[in-house]
């Protein structure tokens, strides 16, 4: 059976009633918490959302998205791109989300400075580009940390090849229970490693579609994880 795993970063206000509350809901919505240095995403499952670790996460990811959007409107002002502040939070919707890059291209496209969000991201806002501005959140050992103390199940998102063998050992001791092993964009060698990596290490598989909106991905649901690959993180899971 295909099963999908819909992801919020940072937020669990976000969703509102629909959060996970120590695995009480029919779909598994994951909180994303990114770290700064090694770029690893570790995603939570079945969070106690009134866990006092996680609302003072909250808090502090609210300001710090908030002030890396200015950074970044900023540096494109100086370049010659005018786009407001207001223009990015109207495109975030009232309740503000969780303001992100895709908001700022958002923006950019109804300003009339790009064409698309894809455009936004390779000439202006990607990584590595002028108006780029780092997120520095959570460490990855802090985010599993404040996981495990919210009552979650942390799974390392997106676990890039070249850091994994340094960073797992670590993330394991904090309290990692899973890796996510299949993803749209992942080659055949590399989806075959993980699954070593993760078997090795005793972690649950997990898999997701890594979709952000119908302007940059594929269409929800043509991607999809088979129930089987993903059976005793979903047992462990409660679903």
């Amino acid at each position: 059976m295909p099963g999908q795993v819909l992801e919020f970063s940072d937020l669990a206000a976000t969703v509102g009633d629909r959060a996970p509350c120590r695995f009480e809901c029919q779909a598994t919505l994951v909180e994303a918490q990114r770290g700064p240095a090694e770029q690893a995403q570790v995603s939570q499952v079945g969070v106690d959302r009134e866990a006092p670790l996680l609302r003072a996460h909250e808090e502090r990811a609210r300001g710090a998205r908030i002030d890396r959007m200015e950074t970044m409107v900023a540096r494109l002002r100086k370049a010659g791109v005018l786009v407001e502040m207001e223009a990015v939070l109207l495109a975030a919707g009232a309740g503000g989300g969780v303001l992100g890059r895709p908001h700022l291209a958002r923006a950019l496209m109804a300003s009339g400075h790009v064409g698309s969000l894809q455009e936004a991201f390779h000439r202006y806002i990607g990584e590595g580009l002028p108006a780029f501005q780092p997120l520095s959140l959570l460490d990855p050992v802090q985010g599993v940390e404040v996981i495990v103390a919210a009552g979650g199940i942390a799974v390392w998102a997106h676990p890039p090849r070249e850091r994994v063998d340094a960073l797992l050992p670590e993330l394991i001791r904090a309290g990692l229970k899973g890796l996510e092993v299949y993803r749209p964009l992942s080659l055949p060698d590399h989806v075959r490693r993980m699954e070593r990596i993760a078997r090795r290490a005793g972690l649950f598989f997990t898999g997701g579609s890594d979709w952000h909106s119908p302007d940059r991905d594929l269409p929800l649901g043509e991607f999809y994880v088979d129930e089987g690959k993903i059976s005793t993180f979903m047992k462990a899971a409660g679903l």
